[in-house]
């Protein structure tokens, strides 16, 4: 395990162990890559090396981020880390998601907006 994803795993997001931390990155890192957060779309921008995979199994492997039963804390601890790295001013500091599907015509649009309000 590299030092910087020890550091990760052992400073701020203590309740994941290091496969569902491997799994958190590589669906970060898929969402970049595909721009979207569609599921089907990020399995394909992930190469099943990388997760250890087979290919047929990814898709269901990604899924088991979601289907924890309680993803609360998981989301808090990540955006409570992502301010953290934009954010280094005082007072309160919310933040805002709203996720939105759209249909234009005969395409779909998935929108997934985060905001920081300070």
């Amino acid at each position: 395990m590299s030092k910087a994803y020890s550091y990760l795993l052992n400073s701020h997001l203590v309740f994941l162990n290091a496969i569902q931390l491997k799994r958190l990155l590589l669906l970060c890192y898929g969402i970049c890559q595909a721009k979207t957060v569609n599921i089907s779309s990020i399995d394909k921008e992930i190469d099943s090396s990388m997760s250890g995979c087979k290919a047929t199994a990814q898709y269901k492997w990604l899924m088991m981020a979601f289907q924890t039963g309680n993803i609360t804390p998981l989301m808090r601890q990540v955006f409570t880390w992502v301010l953290g790295l934009y954010y280094r001013g005082s007072g309160q500091v919310r933040i805002l998601i709203d996720r939105t599907n759209w249909d234009i015509g005969q395409r779909r649009v998935n929108i997934l907006s985060i905001g920081i309000l300070h």
